[in-house]
């Protein structure tokens, strides 16, 4: 199972979240980054990053927190 595939089947769908994803070297879009409120123009440093990054919202944060 590839990560992007554990995300989706274990946090993902079993929360019912719906504004979070794993963001993945072939996205066409890559969200913009922000520095308290100037975007920084970075438009390949979240796919290219090894961690593994998940673009969620603050709610979708709160409710991963809570079921962890």
């Amino acid at each position: 199972m590839t990560l992007q595939q554990a995300y989706q089947t274990l946090i993902i769908e079993l929360l019912h979240l719906e504004a979070t994803y794993l963001i993945t070297k072939d996205m066409q879009t890559i969200p913009t980054v922000y520095y308290k409120d100037q975007p920084l123009h970075r438009p390949r440093f979240l796919a290219d990053d090894a961690s593994g990054g998940i673009i969620s919202t603050a709610k979708e944060l709160m409710t991963f927190l809570k079921s962890f």
